[in-house]
């Protein structure tokens, strides 16, 4: 039996590839709700574009389509030796093959005060509790913080906001973005940059030129060692694995699980995949949701093979160019490699089109 270990993007497309390939194959997805939320339209949730409820696809009618067993709980702890996940209701479940998709979480314990003052919109719960205290609260001044090695979601959640200012009730409402671990212009570079700032300014967003999240409070952020007001902080990455009690040489050092160029764990019979996996440096994929869906075909033949004794195919380590695309208030800004291929919204259609398909695929 193949256990797969939660219910997100990389679970569910992992599930339904194994099923395709060997439909006599039982496969249990153990997911902890009902739903996968489509994390690409949580930008729009803060910003009242879309409800929340509109980023939720049922997993139930893909378990019946597809022949997958669907579990509604959270892994509590996975016990390699005798090949058992343990769930929080207490039911145990045998596996021959385990694929951790558990995702990420918000590290809230990296910056000070962020965990009892902040929002990780990123977090499907944080990104509905940011829109309604957008709505209750009424801010005058909103910090979105970017940086830690997801910038385009920070970017893209703090141009929405200021975009739909006027819809929400908040024209004159201030959007400063904060480059939360100072590295943003070095990561980007100088070309991409100087695209990136005229967008932001168009989108009516600020960005700060103040540099480094310190610490959040109940009234702000310090920003460079400075304490800056702010109605409400909102904090985009950065992001640590999920606790299931994996011994320590299997995880890295903010808790992603280790695999090798096939998605193998250290562990027999344990594989890893999409945000869960903290991938061999080299390796020619990435964590979107495209590259997961041109790599899951790879993952699952592995996972099969492993389970017939067959040997495992490695990932190319070839690395082609990093492609990107950023939507900040409905433009985009498209970089191959950090250079601007492309700007405008037809990229922002094509995406559109993308998600259409893909969620008449699934429903």
């Amino acid at each position: 039996m193949v256990v797969i270990a939660g219910g997100g993007f990389a679970g569910l497309e992992a599930a339904i590839q194994i099923k395709t390939l060997r439909p006599a194959c039982a496969v249990v997805l153990i997911s902890p709700g009902p739903n996968l939320v489509y994390k690409p339209w949580l930008i729009y949730v803060p910003a009242g574009r879309r409800r929340f409820a509109e980023t939720c696809l049922p997993l139930a009618p893909m378990a019946a389509r597809y022949g997958f067993q669907l579990i509604e709980d959270r892994v509590d702890r996975i016990d390699l030796d005798a090949h058992q996940v343990r769930l929080a209701k207490g039911q145990t479940i045998d596996y021959s093959q385990l694929l951790l998709a558990t995702g990420a979480n918000a590290d809230r314990s990296r910056i000070p005060g962020s965990d009892e003052f902040a929002f990780f919109p990123c977090q499907p719960d944080d990104a509905e509790k940011f829109a309604l205290e957008i709505q209750h609260r009424k801010p005058q001044r909103i910090c979105v913080a970017v940086g830690w090695g997801r910038r385009g979601p920070g970017l893209e959640f703090a141009g929405w906001l200021a975009r739909r200012r006027k819809p929400l009730g908040r024209p004159d409402m201030e959007v400063v973005i904060v480059d939360g671990d100072g590295l943003l212009a070095d990561y980007y570079g100088a070309e991409a940059m100087a695209a990136i700032r005229p967008a932001i300014r168009r989108a009516g967003a600020t960005l700060s030129t103040e540099r480094g999240l310190d610490a959040v409070t109940d009234s702000g952020a310090v920003v460079n060692g400075k304490h800056t007001a702010f109605d409400l902080v909102a904090i985009v990455a950065p992001l640590c694995g999920v606790e299931v009690g994996l011994p320590a040489d299997m995880v890295d050092e903010a808790g992603f699980v280790h695999v090798d160029h096939s998605f193998a764990t250290t562990r027999p019979g344990v594989f890893a995949f999409g945000d869960a996996a903290a991938l061999p440096s080299g390796v020619a994929t990435g964590k979107t949701m495209m590259s997961i869906r041109q790599r899951v075909a790879h993952l699952a033949s592995n996972l099969l093979a492993d389970m017939d004794g067959a040997p495992l195919k490695p990932l190319e380590a070839s690395v082609p160019p990093h492609q990107s695309m950023s939507n900040i208030g409905g433009r985009a800004i498209l970089l191959s490699d950090n250079r601007v291929i492309g700007k405008g919204r037809l990229p922002i259609f094509r995406r559109w089109l993308y998600d259409q398909a893909y969620f008449r695929l699934r429903t």
